[in-house]
């Protein structure tokens, strides 16, 4: 549960960057999305917490580290060009009044990505032996963040953090981030405590025993844990950090070749390690290359190839023909599997993909006893329990025009925009019109949507085409509302107001008069997360509740699903995947 936040959504710093929400909350701070105004641009603010430096007590020297080691964090990242790694466009210093007080803030104003992370590109159980998912991973996602990676160890810097969600995914191109802990060897350090920094399964035993004695081989093997992670499923809790790891099942010679890097990758001994990401990418394109081409033969070493790369490789001319020859086969395989996901896309609906081709996590049942009174989803909004007979989520509020807009960016790839209406295949799922009136917020431009006056972010979203609400629902695992369901919850919403923004005084709740798109008649068995209602059905599914002023006169009125209306808006619902009591 978020309390407290720093910056309220609307606040304006340093007259040029309005917050428009939050992101999410991290060790060092909290993060906002927000718009700068003088370029007409969406960015994301770092803000260093009240709270977290108030955690070190009155010790005025742990408080003054930290805030040197945010200011590196900046001096770190602006250091860094690349496209997978995140950019840094500014640093600043405010005062904003605070309960009657005047409050000190730090920020870093960073490049926006609304996406989710790596993690969503890998699954809890592991790609296991699909060696064709394996080598698509890595090509598609793995091999570029260690370019990444690369870059930062080219301008000197070690991550000392890196894990699958702190690699944002900017549509299908990973972007390195969270900085925090980062060193550069061309700034001065920061004196240490005996704290742990870092993540515990992705950590080295040299960092833990001495943060300082972190090097590249550190990032090495942080990234050979995140390779293995991704082949072998989600590292269990309890087990013991730190180890070399390898796989279990190695029936093919691709997967022998992938263990025997992942285990030089993290190797205990960081001197027995991969010495550089370079060596580790030569690798994996070996692996492919030798069980994928049939035309470029095997190295007559084999395998002693592999048992090699500790040592820093000789290049000879054979080396170069044979770096041509990978460079070709990647080639090939990018527009192997470009045709590959074109097919499939041709048979998967676009939602039901969303929610669930694209590596997302399962999530775990929860006892009904366990479940929160409010609970934040996976678009970054608060849901309230509603203890129906069968328990559900519902939104304390509809979606905004900054939430519809941030969804079309992580969509942006699959639908079309054609004289103010955007599309995916024949389905219209926004109205944006001409972008001149107040209902027209949402508009389309340098292949980006944007809001076109930032006072209406925080708006309901209004012509969005039922379609359109079903999209956005599903592609955050929820639904829209049942008739019924929509006035139980206004009808709580209302009378829990005061009790439920005390216990949080952040949430956000709307009950006025009320236009929203449900499910007219809702099929159980047909509806849910990731899954749409059977288009056979409209208009009998697609309706308009209507809530003018009060729940007593409430109707419910059918219409089409590819309509959309200047004074129409929806809000989600979710359902918890309840277990045993």
């Amino acid at each position: 549960m978020v309390k407290n936040l720093l910056l309220a959504p609307g606040t304006l710093l340093n007259d040029k960057w309005l917050i428009i929400d939050l992101i999410g909350t991290g060790g060092m701070g909290e993060v906002y999305s927000a718009r700068q105004l003088n370029l007409n641009r969406d960015v994301a603010i770092k803000v260093i917490s009240d709270d977290f430096l108030d955690s070190f007590g009155e010790d005025e020297s742990e408080k003054e580290k930290n805030l040197q080691r945010f200011r590196r964090e900046v001096q770190t990242m602006s250091q860094v060009r690349h496209p997978n790694v995140l950019q840094t466009f500014d640093y600043g210093q405010t005062s904003i009044a605070r309960d009657d007080a005047e409050v000190h803030l730090e920020y870093i104003v960073m490049e926006y990505v609304p996406g989710s992370t790596l993690k969503f590109t890998m699954s809890e159980e592991g790609f296991h032996a699909n060696e064709q998912q394996i080598k698509s991973w890595l090509i598609k996602y793995f091999l570029p963040v260690l370019d990444g990676v690369q870059a930062l160890h080219d301008a000197g810097i070690i991550h000392r953090d890196l894990k699958p969600d702190n690699i944002l995914m900017d549509g299908d191109i990973p972007k390195i981030a969270d900085f925090g802990l980062a060193r550069s060897f061309r700034l001065k350090p920061v004196t240490q405590s005996l704290d742990i920094h870092g993540t515990m399964n992705y950590m080295p035993s040299e960092q833990f025993i001495d943060f300082k004695r972190a090097d590249q081989r550190s990032d090495i093997y942080s990234m050979g844990k995140i390779l293995f992670e991704a082949v072998s499923g989600k590292t269990a809790n309890g087990k013991v950090p730190f180890k070399e790891v390898g796989l279990a099942n190695t029936g093919t010679p691709f997967l022998r070749k992938l263990d025997q890097i992942i285990r030089l990758a993290t190797a205990e001994e960081k001197e027995k390690r991969l010495p550089s990401i370079e060596q580790f990418r030569t690798l994996i394109l070996e692996a492919i290359q030798e069980t994928e081409a049939e035309a470029v033969s095997k190295p007559a070493e084999g395998e002693g190839q592999i048992r090699a790369a500790r040592k820093i490789p000789q290049w000879t001319g054979r080396a170069v023909g044979l770096t041509i020859a990978l460079l070709l086969l990647v080639i090939a395989v990018r527009w192997y599997m470009k045709g590959q996901l074109l097919e499939e896309k041709k048979e998967t609906h676009l939602p039901q993909e969303l929610s669930e081709e694209r590596g997302r996590a399962p999530v775990s049942a929860v006892p009904l006893k366990d479940l929160p009174r409010i609970m934040m989803s996976e678009d970054g909004l608060m849901m309230v329990r509603i203890d129906a007979p069968k328990p559900f989520y519902a939104g304390a509020r509809e979606i905004t025009f900054q939430n519809y807009a941030d969804f079309l960016n992580e969509v942006k790839e699959e639908v079309t925009v054609e004289k103010g209406v955007v599309k995916w295949n024949n389905e219209i799922w926004l109205l944006m019109g001409e972008g001149k009136e107040p209902y027209e917020q949402i508009i389309y431009e340098h292949n980006r949507f944007h809001i076109r006056d930032t006072r209406y972010a925080f708006h309901p979203v209004v012509r969005v085409t039922w379609y359109g609400a079903t999209a956005y629902a599903s592609h955050f695992r929820k639904r829209l509302a049942a008739a019924e369901e929509l006035r139980e919850a206004l009808l709580y919403l209302e009378h829990n107001t005061a009790s439920l923004k005390k216990e949080n005084n952040e949430l956000q709740i709307r009950t006025g008069e009320i236009k929203e798109w449900v499910l007219n008649k809702r099929e159980q068995d047909k509806t849910g997360p990731g899954l749409r209602p059977s288009q056979e059905k409209f208009p009998y599914q697609s309706g308009i509740f209507s809530k003018q002023p009060s729940l007593e006169k409430a109707h419910v009125e059918e219409r089409f699903p590819w309509e959309g209306f200047k004074d129409v808006g929806f809000r989600c619902i979710y359902d918890p995947p309840l277990g045993k009591k």
